[in-house]
Formats: structure tokens, sequence, C-alpha cells
């Protein structure tokens, strides 16, 4: 007693020691929590060293007990019989076979042993079907048929009729029989095709109208041409006249036949491809900081405008190339060229759309903004109808930059927005424009015009709109519609017609033209009389 008394109050000694140096009050009361549960852990060994009850870790290192060290699995792992019974040569457990997975991987199913199996299992039915029909026809009474009225109970195998002998008992197949792509046909037609792609950057262009328009102007490096070869196209008159076109040029030809559409429609992305699919390089695309001086000259080569290139890497110089000075084709009707800036263009159906009106009506060259904007995808290329080959493109960093600079070359900007207010329209009478307005002045016939479109939905910024010179307008002809604005590709539509229409060359009046003003009154006198 006085032993233990003794080492209770050293004990006590050295925790009033301890709290005592504790730095926090906070410290303090997790000490003697710790101490806490360390004295309830000691009283609870004490007790339990009076009684029978022993903990589990006294249970696992007694020596006495089969659990533990010394059970046998102990043994085999860390004990003794380690290194004379190896782990490793022990039988592994049978992995559970799910169904529907490919097994044509493991040694039982290969080299056809499934068939075997199948075809084994048939003959021992049909064998012990014909074996038994003699027994069968003597317990079997004549009623061959099931008579319900004959059933008594509800019982299961009451109510389901006696099997015929002498017929051909259903077999079931093994299990995974029908999953196997190696056995099925209609498994071997849905593998995944791949494909080839002669260069990481490559692109796929699909529709007829716009693989004739990339092989006819030639300004992306081909690398090759699939053509769908089905039996309703063997002998198409597009088939032949496109094939010829490709090898004129020297560009790989790839028939493909029916069993082999899916690649087809997997390189349009399930896109309509027309059975014509191209594998080019990307269009280029020549980064552009500001539009500069006009050239003027006779010669075709040399009548265009310069440009100020921005900064590319080797790469995209590889694709782009390196030239500043854009060139006006020898179609070009109006005086001055006509530059459209896509700013924020996001839906590829409206920005394939205006590429394609840009090109119809004889637009210069289209600039699109590079961050925010829609990519030149496959999507485009097919909205387009091959308008983006034959039309120069160039892309823009800032576009509030790229105004600015080109204005202080001599060229107009033009931004397109909604209808204005009155207040606002009287206090800056001059910055806003309608469409009749360009239709009446013509500018196209002093300088040369940069017409800019925003964005679906919100638009051009503001500092775009200070930066042009003009913020030009469609007026609504019914202001009480529910429809308060256009679509950005038909108002880019009537806005280029607007700036084209008035710098074309004037026709002679047809005589269509001139019994219509003379209907209206608009002729002489002379004319009148004789029409009427």
């Amino acid at each position: 007693m006085k032993a233990s008394r003794r080492d209770d109050t050293s004990r006590n000694d050295r925790t009033a020691r301890a709290i005592a140096g504790a730095a926090s009050p906070r410290q303090q009361a997790k000490l003697r929590k710790k101490l806490t549960r360390k004295e309830r852990e000691r009283q609870n060994e004490q007790e339990e060293e009076g009684s029978d009850r022993q903990t589990r870790r006294k249970r696992f290192l007694n020596p006495d007990k089969d659990f533990g060290k010394s059970s046998l699995v102990y043994q085999l792992k860390h004990g003794v019989l380690k290194n004379e019974v190896p782990v490793e040569s022990l039988q592994q457990p049978v992995q559970a076979r799910l169904r529907g997975h490919n097994h044509a991987d493991r040694p039982s199913h290969r080299s056809g042993s499934r068939d075997n199996e199948w075809e084994t299992q048939q003959m021992r039915n049909k064998q012990s079907s014909g074996s038994s029909q003699a027994r069968d026809s003597e317990r079997v009474p004549s009623r061959r048929r099931w008579d319900r009225q004959a059933s008594t109970g509800n019982r299961p195998r009451d109510r389901q009729p006696p099997q015929r002998s002498g017929e051909d008992l259903p077999t079931k197949r093994p299990e995974g029989y029908r999953d196997s792509p190696e056995y099925s046909s209609a498994a071997r037609k849905m593998m995944p095709m791949a494909i080839k792609y002669t260069t990481a950057a490559s692109q796929f262009l699909y529709g007829r109208s716009v693989v004739k328009a990339a092989l006819e102007q030639s300004r992306r490096k081909i690398y090759n041409l699939y053509v769908y070869g089905g039996e309703n196209r063997v002998d198409s008159h597009y088939n032949q006249s496109m094939i010829r076109l490709a090898e004129s040029k020297s560009i790989p030809v790839t028939i493909v036949p029916n069993d082999q559409q899916r690649l087809m429609d997997k390189m349009s992305v399930g896109r309509p491809h027309n059975g014509f699919i191209l594998e080019t390089s990307p269009l280029p695309q020549i980064p552009v900081t500001a539009l500069g001086e006009l050239e003027e000259e006779s010669d075709s080569d040399r009548r265009g405008f310069h440009v100020a290139r921005g900064h590319q890497t080797r790469e995209e110089e590889a694709v782009n190339g390196t030239k500043t000075f854009i060139s006006r084709t020898s179609g070009s009707r109006t005086p001055k060229p006509l530059v459209l800036l896509l700013h924020e263009i996001l839906d590829p159906g409206n920005l394939g759309a205006l590429l394609r009106t840009a090109s119809y009506l004889g637009v210069d060259a289209v600039g699109i903004t590079q961050r925010g904007s829609s990519a030149l995808t496959p999507v485009v290329l097919k909205s387009a109808a091959g308008a983006v080959e034959e039309i120069t493109l160039f892309s823009v960093d800032s576009p509030a930059d790229f105004l600015d600079k080109s204005r202080s070359a001599g060229w107009t900007a033009y931004a397109a927005v909604a209808p204005p207010e009155e207040k606002l329209a009287r206090m800056h009478g001059g910055k806003f424009v309608s469409i009749d307005d360009v239709e009446q002045r013509n500018p196209l016939l002093d300088t040369p015009c940069i017409l800019v479109l925003g964005n679906e939905g919100h638009g051009l910024p503001r500092q775009v709109k200070v930066a042009a010179d003009y913020e030009l307008s469609i007026p609504r002809v019914m202001p009480d519609s529910c429809i308060d604005s256009l679509n950005v590709s038909v108002a880019g539509a009537l806005l280029m017609h607007a700036f084209v229409k008035g710098a074309l060359p004037k026709k002679s009046a047809s005589p269509f033209d001139s019994a219509v003003a003379v209907a209206r009154g608009e002729g002489t006198g002379e004319e009148s009389e004789v029409l009427f």
C-alpha cells in the first residue's frame, strides 16, 4: 500500500509539473484530457489483470492460443513457415466470369472451342431425345396435349404442359456466345474505325461544293480525297469529275466502299458529306494589326492595299505566309475596296453565311477577331459553300486599335448598331447614318471602307463604336413589331449590298426599265403618247 501511494504521489507531482509547464490554458486542457484518458486505460488494464478477460493485443500475442501470432496464416506470411512454403505457389482464387464480356483472350475460348462445345451439346440432345422416344411413348398417355380442364390444383407443375417427346429440345448456347465480336458479324461491323491523319493539324472538309472549291483554288495543302463508291455512285458524273480534278493536281484519291461508309460519317462528325471528304491543311489567316495605303495601278497584280502584319510563330508562318499586301481580284467592280470586320461572331452558321454573302457581293477581305469568335470549323465551311476558299481572310487581335490605325491610313469605318433614339440622334447627328444615307452618298467612290458587325447577343462594345467614324443602322419599318432586331447574317447582307449597290457603274436603261418609267409618268410626253 505504501509503495502504491508513493507511486500515485510521484505521478501526481509529474502531472502537476507538466500542466504548469503548458504555455496556454488551451494546451493545459488538452494535456488534462490526454492524462485522463491514459489514467482510464491504466485502470482498465489493472482490472483485466485481476480477471480472465484479455485485450485483443494480449490475445494476439498469447502463445497459448491459436489466435494471432500462433495462427497458420501468420506463420506462412511472417513466421517460420514463410521460407518453407512460398505463398506464390498457392492456388489463386477463380475469378467470376461476367456476362457480356469478351472472353476470346482466354485459352478455353480460342481456336473454335466454343463452336465445338455448341455442336457437341446439340448432338447429345438429339441422341438423348431419340433413345428415350420409345420409353416416353410407353409412359406418356395417348393424350399429348395439355388439358387445362384435367389439371387439378394451382401448383406450378400442374400449370406447365408436359414436353412432347420426339422433338429437339431447346438448348442453351454457351455463356457469352453472342457477346464475342470474334464470332458475331454484326459486332464486327460495329467495331470502331480509326481515322488516319497525315499531320496533326489536318482538317476534313465535306460537301461537294466545299471540296470542289478547295480543289480549284488550291490555297491549302491537300493530302487526300475520299470518295464514296457505293453501288449507286459508281457511274456518277460528280464522282468522275471530282476524281479527274484531284488527279490533275496529283492528289491521292481513296474510293470508300459501302461497308466502310461509317469512316466517312466519322470524318464529317455525322453531318451530310454528299460522298466527298477532303483532308487538307488549315486555311491561311494572316494576323493583321492595321490596313495600309492603297495601290491603284492598272496592273492587276499591284491593285490592292497594304496591311501591317502582326506577330506569328514559325508554325503559323508555314500555314499563313508572310505577305503584307492583299490584292484585289480582276472582277472587283467597286472603285475602292470594302473590308468586312466580324467582332465575336459565335454561331458557326452565321459566320459561314456572312462569308458566303461577302464573297457573293464582292467584298475584298474579311477580318475575324481572334478572341470570342467561332473558329473556321467544317460547319462554317459547309455553311459558306466554298466561299472561304476564294475570299481573303485575316485575324485581328484588338479591333479598336485596328480601326484607329486604319483610319490614319485613309480608311473610313462604319459600325453596325441598332437604330438610335431620337434624343441621341439629335445630339450626335453627324455620327449616326442609315442604310439610305449610304446608298445616296456612295462612300466607296471616294474612300476605302470598313464595315464592322458585332456579336449576336450584345453587339459591338463601346470602344469599337467610339473608334468608328460612323454608326450605321437599318431603320425599322414597323415600330410596334415585337421583333426589335435582325439576324446578324441578314443585317450584314443588307448593309454590304447598300455599300456595293451605289458604287457599281450605272448600266444603260433596258426597254423594260423605260417602259416602267413611262408608266409611272417619268418619261417624255412623246413616249407617253406612244404608250397610250
